[in-house]
């Protein structure tokens, strides 16, 4: 089956963790013998010489406005790029304007089975459009962002215009996926009603390498070393993370890895500095974007991992973290803050759940989980890899595959 993609995040050059799952997606798609291209803002922040990620299926990347004023997507991604500076929307009508006319030339060279856009706006509000256009079938992948993105539209003065509630509708007549429940009901909520074309679908990962079924080998000094693995960017909640870890009091010296990069990085490693020594045995270490070998090790090496994320003032919250089902996959139990979407994968909720945003409640939570018995965390370690092993990539791919057969038989 020939697919054409429209994403607004993909891996610019080697080890890039942006738009990640969505490349992942892609490759487990072209691994079951589909015939992909996927097309992609142009980013002029990358170096020329940077080396690409190797990929199994073309990437075409669009310019769609002069080097150095590209910035409506990468980095912090759309939604904190156009918080920290409104005047980026601009750029959507060009960014728009020129991926429709690239694509198009594309269809006229080899007509697609199907157009997928990933995140609702502008990739998935695109390839329902030109889908429409040339009659060729579409599904919109809605994520976390864009549905919060379509959320700030339907607010305000803008929702008396009736822009966000629009485009809900125009999203939501043809097929759609959200990863979780919640979002599935926050997009419901712009919407007016339930769209019965919406389906809950999250997107995978790759799994820990096993040496048997069900086992991964963990280092020994695995309860020595906590995780916090993200965008360093404030819906992460890193900050909780640090203050929480560092006034812990443990038994023995203990680590909390930060991988990541993003734009509060440098107040974070000022705040972890200025946090040393209020904790006994406690250090904090940044690594920053680590992939391949190095990000696999780093895991194998953790076994517990933090997942601090909250509820912005404007509504928007994570949707299910990558980054815990690859910490899971690999044994690392999760403490973390109440983000809609994680219930359904975390094996005890009430212990490894912290309700509230207080650091002290933080700071207890981690010395429970840090101090329970050899045996209880083998069976939680144990338990959480089973619960998350249905959405590794090999498992959950099939399900994709199927979806997008449907839909392009659909005309």
């Amino acid at each position: 089956m020939k697919i054409l993609v429209i994403t607004s995040s993909l891996p610019r050059f080697r080890g890039d963790i942006a738009g990640r799952f969505v490349f992942e997606w892609a490759q487990h798609l072209r691994y079951l013998g589909h015939d992909l291209r996927v097309f992609s803002w142009a980013d002029s922040s990358v170096s020329p010489d940077a080396a690409p990620e190797s990929a199994d299926f073309e990437v075409l990347r669009v310019p769609y406005a002069p080097p150095g004023y590209d910035t409506l997507f990468y980095g912090a991604g759309t939604p904190e790029n156009i918080r920290q500076n409104p005047w980026r929307a601009l750029l959507a009508a060009p960014a728009v304007a020129a991926m429709s006319v690239r694509v198009l030339v594309e269809i006229a060279r080899e007509r697609p089975d199907i157009i997928v856009g990933h995140w609702l706006l502008p990739a998935g509000f695109l390839a329902r459009f030109l889908g429409n256009l040339t009659g060729i079938p579409s599904l919109i992948v809605g994520h976390s962002g864009g549905v919060h993105l379509l959320e700030q539209l339907s607010t305000g003065l803008l929702e008396k215009i009736g822009i966000g509630q629009a485009l809900a509708r125009f999203c939501a007549s043809g097929a759609m996926t959200v990863p979780t429940k919640a979002l599935a009901d926050k997009f419901a909520g712009v919407l007016g009603s339930a769209g019965d074309s919406t389906m809950i679908l999250p997107m995978g990962f790759e799994p820990a390498r096993r040496s048997l079924p069900g086992q991964v080998t963990p280092r020994e000094d695995a309860r020595d070393h906590w995780l916090c693995m993200g965008r360093l960017v404030e819906i992460k909640g890193v900050d909780l993370a640090i203050e929480a870890f560092c006034r812990a009091d443990f038994a023995r010296p203990t680590t909390l890895h930060i991988a990541g990069d993003g734009p509060e990085r440098a107040r974070l490693e000022a705040l972890a500095r200025g946090l040393r020594g209020e904790g006994e045995n406690t250090r904090v270490e940044f690594h920053g974007v680590v992939s391949g070998a190095a990000k696999a090790a780093l895991l194998q090496r953790c076994g517990f991992a933090l997942f601090c994320s909250k509820t912005l003032d404007n509504g928007r919250h994570e949707g299910l973290p990558i980054s815990f089902l690859e910490a899971a996959s690999h044994g690392a139990i999760a403490l973390c803050a109440e983000i809609p979407g994680l219930s359904d994968y975390v094996v005890t909720p009430d212990a490894q759940t912290v309700y509230t945003r207080d650091i002290s409640a933080w700071t207890r939570a981690i010395e429970r989980l840090a101090g329970s018995s050899e045996q209880v965390h083998r069976q939680l370690s144990e338990a959480q890899r089973a619960r998350v092993d249905a959405l590794a990539w090999p498992v959950l791919i099939a399900k994709w595959d199927a979806l997008l057969r449907t839909v392009a038989v659909q005309r």
